[in-house]
């Protein structure tokens, strides 16, 4: 079954093939534990995906509250020039 592990096989092998078949299983080791490491990889990836746009999400909500704000001011300047009645004066 696993001719490979007998030890007749692994006498009559030269030191070429032995090194051959050496770098042969340590890349299959590799190949096995590279899938783990691309789904890490892709689960951070995710994580900074999320990450970037809850960011983008909070300055939009900046933006829109400082544009809500501009406009609340000018509309209650727009009322008081109507009116008559005096705004808030600047702190000086």
């Amino acid at each position: 079954m696993h001719y490979y592990k007998e030890k007749k096989f692994i006498e009559s092998l030269s030191v070429w093939q032995l090194k051959y078949m050496s770098s042969m299983f340590l890349a299959e080791v590799e190949r096995k534990e590279l899938p783990d490491t691309i789904k890490g990889l892709e689960k951070n990836l995710r994580k900074v995906k999320l990450a970037l746009e809850m960011l983008k999400l909070d300055e939009m909500r900046k933006a829109e509250d400082k544009k809500s704000s501009k406009t609340k001011k000018r509309k209650e300047a727009a009322i008081e020039a109507k009116i008559g009645t005096p705004g808030k004066r600047a702190r000086r």
